[in-house]
């Protein structure tokens, strides 16, 4: 579905955003740069870095419905196994990656918030964020599923957060925000990563396996009726097709935090010349990249 353009303004050229629908979800994807237009734009050296914060803070909001289906994988290996499982063998099969969704969908809030900071400081406005700040603190310091040095990065990025909030960094300073918080995203990032590509991609194949195996015992005890075969069959397809969509969904979230740790050490890198063109141009491209990556993740919840 075809959405509406809107603008954000470059000293040297506009950007153009186009809002796309997919799944009931609104998607901003940028579009190639525009002339300059009649009527001029607000000239600031930081419209590139601005534009990426808002690229990969959307790219990482689509986290939560990944992280809950950590267990949902879990829980459908389970009854694939046994057609009516008791609650008691999913909970002692899956309880702990039950357990594990709030943890992660906190440490991944600590990145998406600091991706919201840095695009509002890019505007020099003033970050505002309420009471959440203090529930995801306690949130993070929960997180037992983090190593310390992993817990210390997320509260590190937060201790930030709290600052910009009051108002310790604004425009001027965006530099020294993206130094302040460049380690500890070096931490903080790869931590998402290896939950989501080691502990999801292997219950995701699990699940692949236990789902062979039920349809074909299925196939196998139905043999004969060639109807009965291939609804089952078809049934199977669907639920491979919607397997592999996750599969997708896994690779582009990782593919994604890569290319946000990319993005932001290229930042640190030139954080004394964020307005220069080759910065601009380098910046501007990890967020194009960041945008089929996005259709990914929409495709598969």
């Amino acid at each position: 579905m075809q959405g509406a353009t809107k603008i954000i303004c470059s000293y040297r050229q506009p950007l153009r955003l186009h809002q796309e629908a997919l799944k009931g979800r609104t998607l901003w994807m940028m579009l190639v740069p525009l002339t300059m237009l009649v009527g001029g734009c607000d000239r600031t050296d930081l419209v590139a870095v601005q534009n990426f914060a808002s690229v990969s803070q959307q790219a990482t909001a689509q986290f939560p419905d990944l992280a809950a289906d950590i267990y949902g994988s879990c829980v459908r290996a389970a009854q694939f196994e046994s057609e009516l499982p008791t609650q008691q063998k999913v909970q002692q099969r899956c309880g702990q990656f039950k357990q594990l969704a709030p943890t992660l969908i906190a440490a991944n809030k600590v990145l998406e918030e600091y991706l919201f900071a840095l695009g509002t400081l890019a505007t020099d406005q003033t970050v505002t964020y309420g009471p959440t700040l203090a529930e995801l603190a306690q949130s993070v310091q929960a997180n037992t599923s983090f190593q310390p040095a992993q817990v210390k990065a997320a509260s590190g990025i937060l201790g930030f957060l709290l600052e910009a909030q009051a108002g310790r960094y604004r425009q001027q300073q965006v530099q020294a925000a993206i130094a302040a918080t460049n380690t500890d995203l070096n931490v903080l990032i790869p931590a998402l990563k290896a939950i989501i590509g080691q502990d999801y991609t292997r219950l995701l194949l699990i699940e692949e396996q236990t789902m062979a195996a039920y349809y074909r015992s299925k196939i196998s005890t139905g043999k004969e009726q060639l109807l009965l075969v291939a609804v089952i069959k078809n049934q199977w397809q669907d639920q491979r097709t919607t397997l592999a969509q996750k599969k997708a969904a896994v690779a582009a979230y990782i593919e994604i935090l890569d290319q946000i740790a990319a993005a932001h050490q290229q930042l640190y890198n030139d954080r004394g010349r964020l307005s220069s063109q080759e910065t601009i141009q380098v910046i501007v491209q990890y967020a194009r990249t960041l945008q089929p990556l996005m259709k990914n993740l929409v495709k598969a919840f």
